[in-house]
């Protein structure tokens, strides 16, 4: 069973296209990454500030607060633990939550209510300096886990970054055998038996080794030795060496059944006596390749007046049609 034909542009626009998703799936991968290392760096920033923000208000505490300002100092730090909690895009500013980073952050929430309390609640002015400490101690293993998260994800990047090289790297190898596999060979390969071809080798057959445009041409080039064999028939070579023509004419009629005339203004010769006449070997072998390949060979000429040779093929076969119907298109 004959396989779909593929075109040449679909291969190579298929290799492109999953270079090209992978290329980009790395890419968002990498900026997925570096969105969350920095989303990570300024959640630690944002705890730093609040242990910061945990002993200014200790250290004014205890020098005696109005009211307004306790609370205006608690309302900043319940916005902190806030914004720690539902994260910002903004910024970007989110803690990236694991298992870890939410035990610890729960630990955190908890000595804050205590911490909070203490301040509001009871009033008292120095007393929740020890809960400061325990808060702040539970901050800092909150921005702990936190940077153990941020170099996870740095060691990623890094490995994204290298699998982006290697991409790149592995993308090239495969283009450049591709184009040697689907492009390069072929035309070599059509190249050297149009080669065998011009040096008169109408054995030579390539194999269609791809569904391809390439794949297309394998099989017609033994097309061309129905023209080239055409033209042996009529054989140029004797009007240039022998006729001495000035002007040459080859026209071909489509048919069937299908007809290559060749006219020159030749210095001629006797047709009737060139038919029985053995000396003649390049009439008789031209009458030979035309018997070889089913066809008929008409030869007239008159001395001094030129010669025409006519060659008649029909049926012309199938796989020749397309090549001499060119031939036909061009005026040859």
């Amino acid at each position: 069973m004959d396989l779909p034909r593929r075109p040449l542009a679909t291969t190579l626009f298929a290799l492109a296209m999953t270079f090209l998703l992978l290329a980009l799936s790395s890419i968002a991968l990498t900026l997925w990454m570096t969105w969350q290392i920095e989303g990570g760096a300024a959640a630690v920033n944002e705890s730093g500030r609040m242990r910061m923000q945990s002993y200014r208000f200790a250290w004014r505490a205890s020098g005696g607060m109005a009211a307004s300002e306790r609370e205006a100092a608690v309302a900043a730090l319940d916005s902190s633990l806030e914004k720690l909690r539902r994260g910002d895009t903004c910024a970007p500013l989110f803690v990236p939550w694991n298992a870890e980073t939410r035990e610890r952050f729960a630990d955190v929430s908890r000595q804050w209510e205590r911490l909070r309390d203490a301040w509001l609640l009871t009033g008292s002015e120095g007393g929740g300096n020890g809960q400061v400490d325990e808060f702040v101690a539970c901050m800092d293993s909150l921005i702990s886990a936190i940077e153990q998260q941020i170099a996870s994800q740095v060691a990623m990047l890094r490995g994204f970054a290298f699998a982006l090289v290697l991409l790149a790297v592995a993308s090239t190898a495969v283009f450049l055998y591709a184009g040697r596999l689907f492009v390069l060979e072929p035309v070599q390969r059509l190249k050297a038996a149009l080669a065998r071809v011009s040096e008169r080798d109408f054995s030579v057959r390539l194999e269609a080794r791809t569904h391809d445009e390439f794949g297309e041409l394998a099989p017609k080039t033994a097309t061309y030795r129905w023209p080239m064999m055409c033209c042996n028939c009529c054989d140029l070579c004797n009007v240039r060496k022998h006729a001495h023509a000035r002007r040459v004419v080859i026209h071909v009629q489509r048919g069937p059944p299908w007809c290559f005339e060749v006219r020159d203004d030749g210095c001629g010769f006797y047709s009737e006596d060139a038919s029985s006449d053995e000396t003649h070997f390049g009439l008789l072998i031209m009458r030979e390749r035309a018997a070889r390949i089913g066809g008929h060979l008409d030869i007239a000429s008159t001395p001094g007046k030129g010669a025409n040779v006519m060659f008649t093929v029909n049926p012309m076969p199938a796989d020749a049609v397309g090549v001499l119907s060119s031939l036909a298109t061009l005026g040859l």
